[in-house]
């Protein structure tokens, strides 16, 4: 069944229930109909009218978003003066809504995995109604929880959860995780490296991909650090060089020994894509590149660990990349200067129970650039908006203990500096600057010095091949004059 018949006719059933209550405006209905696409039918335009709340410019605005995803069209990100709008709660709902307004309401990083239709038609049309309800998000219309509900049931028939726990709530990274693998989205690649005191081997360097990087809190062996606290600063750190593996077997000339070996990653600055015979990865990297870092506050048969642990907005990544193909630099675990800076984007926090399938979640997302406000999403909010706030520091201020000691699904973007426009640099300087992160600040002027200076000879290099040049033309034209006039003195001679 195509989706917009399906959705439809979904819609419908809703709308025959909330018939059989009463209170539906049938005078309404009919006007709705009358200005609608022919293959909307009067029972799907009853249930469109009570989720726009009796407002038919609403409704007609929802039809047009369900067309748009049909055709797998997605709204642009909505400007920084452009009302929010959000999910409302269906019963245990929160997982979905909190993921939504963090990873794809205020960013476009996971955009183009969703414009490619799936072979299944259970999968493709859970891609075309999240499709829908981005665009729904990103246009300002509230998400009603009929449609919610609908989104469930499709989610269902694609393979996540099942029939009988539909209303329970979910995990919101496996279903980050689920949209994302059902979608064949790129991931992360990661290049390991065993370090040892034994004959190397050719397993000593290998690629892995992840579609998060998972930091452990509850049970880390990570030392907090004084003062300022636990940050996930410290965790990648020891996420990317503080590994160590033991049972290792390797050869040592000739012999076969057990050894323990340090295990470091780099992070590819580039997604990769999961089949690539399918849909080759593109040769650059996408604009806004995405890493999703997951907070472990759960082990297993323990409590919720709520460790506070600080979310920097901004963190110098340069130790974590892979220099690029066409970079000089060596591998150097602390470079003298910034080149990649992580900005953190959004966060999905989790409150309250030991449980993730319990508690209640909600989001904080900043705006569009070059705004700096900041927005916290809770789906239990009676008005379905959104709290704003007018920095990243006003948004820690007024909302510390949920973004200390419940943040799980934070979401950072890796900024190549080499690569941003003089504006972002500017912008990233003078924040990190103003959230006295005076490390950073200096790492980073000290690569737009050397930059500038780089620049510099550039540009003397090109004066001096000018002036070089203007001169050989000035030797030319005298060789020439001087050449026509000796010519010209020996015709008078003659």
């Amino acid at each position: 069944m195509p989706f917009v018949d399906d959705l439809l006719g979904a819609l419908g059933r809703r709308a025959d229930e909330e018939a059989s209550s009463g209170g539906v405006d049938e005078d309404g209905v009919a006007l709705l109909v009358s200005v609608l696409p022919e293959r909307v039918p009067a029972s799907a335009a009853r249930s469109l009218l009570v989720i726009a709340g009796g407002d038919h410019h609403v409704a007609r605005a929802i039809v047009s978003q369900i067309l748009a995803g049909d055709a797998s069209n997605i709204a642009p990100v909505p400007g920084s003066n452009v009302r929010r709008a959000a999910m409302r709660h269906a019963v245990n709902s929160c997982y979905i809504s909190a993921l939504f307004c963090a990873a794809f309401l205020e960013h476009d990083a996971y955009d183009g995995a969703f414009l490619q239709a799936q072979a299944q038609v259970e999968k493709d049309h859970a891609r075309k109604m999240t499709l829908v309800m981005i665009n729904l998000l990103r246009t300002g219309v509230v998400v009603h929880e009929v449609l919610v509900d609908v989104y469930r049931d499709l989610l269902v028939r694609a393979g996540f959860a099942t029939s009988s726990t539909r209303n329970a709530q979910q995990d919101a990274h496996e279903l980050f995780v689920f949209l994302l693998d059902l979608l064949d989205a790129p991931l992360l690649a990661f290049h390991q490296t065993l370090h040892h005191a034994v004959d190397a081997d050719t397993d000593d360097m290998t690629v892995k991909v992840e579609r998060a990087i998972q930091l452990p809190v509850a049970g880390s062996a990570v030392p907090c650090p004084a003062p300022g606290g636990l940050s996930v600063k410290h965790l990648l750190d020891q996420y990317f060089f503080g590994n160590t593996i033991d049972g290792l077997r390797r050869r040592l000339h000739h012999s076969v020994t057990t050894v323990s070996a340090l295990c470091t990653l780099t992070l590819a600055p580039y997604p990769t894509s999961p089949s690539p015979k399918r849909r080759p990865a593109p040769a650059h990297r996408d604009p806004s590149f995405m890493l999703p870092v997951l907070l472990l506050r759960y082990a297993s048969g323990t409590s919720k660990d709520r460790t506070p642990v600080r979310l920097p907005e901004f963190i110098d990544a340069t130790p974590y990349v892979l220099p690029s193909a066409s970079s000089s630099a060596s591998v150097d675990f602390q470079p003298a200067t910034c080149r990649y800076v992580l900005v953190l984007r959004s966060v999905v926090c989790h409150l309250g129970c030991d449980t993730l399938q319990s508690g209640h979640y909600v989001a904080f997302a900043s705006r569009r650039r070059p705004s700096r406000r900041w927005v916290r999403y809770d789906d239990m909010d009676a008005k379905a908006s959104a709290r704003e706030f007018a920095s990243f520091a006003a948004c820690v201020s007024a909302c510390a203990d949920e973004l200390l000691h419940d943040a799980y699904l934070a979401f950072y973007e890796l900024v190549d500096m080499a690569d941003a426009a003089g504006a972002e640099r500017t912008r990233i300087l003078g924040d990190a600057q103003g959230q006295r992160d005076y490390a950073l600040a200096i790492r980073m002027q000290e690569r737009e010095s050397a930059q500038s200076l780089d620049r510099q000879r550039d540009q003397d290099y090109l004066l001096a091949a000018r002036l070089q040049a203007e001169e050989l033309e000035q030797e030319r034209a005298a060789a020439e004059a001087e050449s026509a006039f000796s010519a010209a003195m020996d015709i008078d001679y003659i």
